[in-house]
């Protein structure tokens, strides 16, 4: 090593050198192409032609990166992974070095490989005009398409967000008859009692091949090994299991849950709907991914809870007062236990 650089750093950082001095020297090229004597003078790039090249780099930078049509040609630098968002899959560069890991790093970035389109589009706009102008208004206006459809999906999640916030049924969160008891929930809002409870979905990956974590998981007596705030967990016979929590000042919340889907090695699911004795209706599934290329699997969590009214619901209003943090810290517990790292604090 020398100046604190392996040889993979520095071999890394002289190809994209080389990139850099590749698009300097096109870009060069067509400077002075373009400014030759006798040559015609460049037709100035217009506000709507910013906008059509703008749409058409936002659309061809993602096509390039993420759509499944150009897998194929992105394979030799790029490999399929879990997004870490949980949101599912995403691109990065292959663990490679050279030119192949820095391809694959600007492929997989749909800014950096923009810089590029842009200015492909740019060259094409001078040099091929009319044919130019013809594959922007094709990939302008599915640009534009991709825009409008994250805003109507936003849209979509605002208006849900909202029926949950005043219940499913389109009543008014302040519109609770007598034969229909209001109860209180997160943020001291009022529910209806189809409403809806919160949502919380995370993803990890483990060194630990599917068999494995699922055979771990099916068994939910294992949960209070790696999650802090499960108190115990028993199979009561059957499908169903009794849970307990441990709340604050000592509190603890106890419910029943029906486990509703075991499919070997892929998924879990478990629900208290027809069980609604307990402090908590909760259900949640837990998917497993295999990653063979990396012996390691990638485990989705979804939980969805509601606190019930009541001193227990109250005693779940503060549990739950960051739920994405603490499924968080339960799914991290879960990999340094079943990576045998985990040493269980009382």
């Amino acid at each position: 090593m020398r100046g604190g650089l392996t040889h993979r750093d520095r071999q890394e950082y002289a190809t994209k050198l080389t990139l850099i001095g590749v698009f300097i020297s096109i870009f060069t090229a067509f400077a002075n192409r373009m400014s030759r004597p006798g040559r015609r003078e460049m037709k100035t790039i217009g506000p709507f032609d910013l906008v059509l090249l703008g749409l058409a780099t936002l659309r061809l930078g993602r096509l390039v990166s993420y759509d499944l049509i150009a897998e194929p040609l992105r394979r030799p630098f790029t490999r399929t992974v879990p997004d870490e968002t949980g949101a599912g899959d995403t691109v990065a560069p292959r663990d490679e070095s050279g030119l192949k890991r820095s391809l694959g790093q600007l492929i997989s970035c749909p800014i950096c490989s923009g810089t590029w389109i842009a200015a492909a589009l740019v060259y094409g706009l001078h040099l091929l005009p009319n044919a130019t102008r013809l594959f922007l208004a094709v990939f302008s206006t599915t640009g534009l398409a991709e825009i409008l459809n994250a805003l109507t999906e936003a849209l979509s999640w605002t208006g849900q967000y909202a029926r949950t916030l005043t219940g499913e049924n389109g009543r008014s969160q302040h519109d609770d008859g007598p034969d229909r008891p209001a109860r209180k929930g997160r943020s001291g809002n009022l529910k209806g009692e189809n409403s809806m409870g919160d949502v919380v979905t995370k993803s990890i990956i483990v060194k630990a091949d599917p068999e494995t974590v699922y055979r771990f998981w099916s068994d939910f007596e294992n949960f209070p090994l790696f999650m802090k705030n499960i108190e115990s967990v028993q199979n009561t016979g059957g499908k169903m299991s009794h849970w307990k929590m441990k709340g604050p000042l000592g509190k603890t919340l106890e419910w029943d849950a029906e486990t509703t889907l075991l499919e070997p090695n892929q998924r879990i699911a478990w629900s208290t709907k027809d069980h609604g004795d307990g402090d908590l209706t909760t259900s949640g599934q837990v998917t497993f991914m295999p990653l063979p290329e990396r012996g390691e699997t990638q485990i989705t969590v979804m939980l969805q809870y509601e606190p019930k009214a009541g001193l227990a619901g109250d005693v779940a209003e503060k549990l739950f007062a960051n739920p994405e943090k603490m499924l968080d810290e339960d799914l991290r517990n879960f990999k340094d236990y079943i990576e045998g790292r985990y040493e269980r604090t009382a």
